[in-house]
């Protein structure tokens, strides 16, 4: 087996292991027992002042240097900026999506675990939607931003260049 398979299944018993462990804990009406949070203030604000804030960090940092890399090898094929290619290249709109998962699934899934972990070591109950919201805010748009700004910014430089000499 290549190294991407077991990548792939390494990150899928990982976060089948953490989803049973926390399937005992989720909260399905989203409001902790008891009256220690009352609203989505108070879980932003004991997210963020609680353990686990290195995370705010590292996992968008992450998302950051994979959207540079994937970003440099779309300009070097010639292809259009990332999100450009989402929306009106229909042709490329599937091969980019694709693209884009395989490069984040697995911080996707590190930091959609990371966030069940620490929501039920705060709060020691478990909100999926909070969990996958904060997937989305820390890798996946911080990924497409440096992704496209990448392509975007080198297809600049490369046409500045041609026109000087």
């Amino acid at each position: 087996m290549s190294y991407e398979s077991w990548n792939r299944i390494g990150s899928g018993a990982f976060a089948a292991l953490v989803l049973l462990l926390a399937a005992g804990s989720v909260s399905p009406d989203g409001l902790l027992q008891g009256g220690r949070m009352q609203g989505p203030s108070d879980y932003l604000h004991a997210v963020l002042g609680g353990p686990g804030r290195l995370r705010f960090i590292i996992q968008p940092l992450v998302a950051i240097l994979l959207g540079i890399r994937d970003g440099r090898r779309d300009a070097a094929a010639g292809d259009p900026p990332y999100v450009l290619a989402v929306l009106f290249v229909r042709g490329r709109r599937k091969e980019e999506l694709s693209s884009a998962l395989r490069s984040i699934i697995t911080p996707l899934l590190v930091g959609f675990m990371v966030s069940l972990i620490v929501q039920h070591y705060i709060f020691r109950s478990v909100r999926l939607w909070h969990a996958i919201v904060f997937g989305i805010g820390l890798i996946a748009l911080p990924y497409v931003v440096a992704r496209g700004l990448t392509n975007r910014f080198i297809q600049l430089r490369r046409s500045g260049q041609r026109a000087e000499p």
